[in-house]
């Protein structure tokens, strides 16, 4: 995408970690270290931390998909222009957020 100048969705940094902890397991992954100490826990253990980056992380990915789906899909324009823009309001709160995932694995 970079060689043809296209928009980059997401960075190396966090494109890398996303792909680590999501599915190309790697000896430096931690799983369930969304706790105070930073170790990985075994056993089905609620961390809220944990399930908020999941979900940002995910809103990510469906902002990213959203907006260009909005003017490529064969639907009325108000609609096209309507998804687009909720696109972009949901896509300004998660990189207001400081601790979400756009600020760094």
């Amino acid at each position: 995408m970079e060689k043809i100048g296209s928009v980059i969705p997401t960075d190396q940094d966090t494109y890398t970690w996303l792909c680590e902890v999501g599915t190309h397991v790697t000896p430096k992954t931690r799983p369930q270290a969304h706790n105070s100490t930073g170790r990985p826990l075994l056993g089905a253990v609620l961390q809220p931390k944990g399930i908020e980056i999941a979900l940002q992380s995910l809103a990510w990915s469906v902002c990213t998909v959203s907006g260009p789906t909005a003017k490529l899909a064969i639907i009325p324009e108000a609609n096209s222009n309507a998804l687009l823009e909720e696109t972009i309001e949901h896509a300004k709160i998660l990189f207001e957020n400081p601790d979400g995932p756009l600020s760094g694995p």
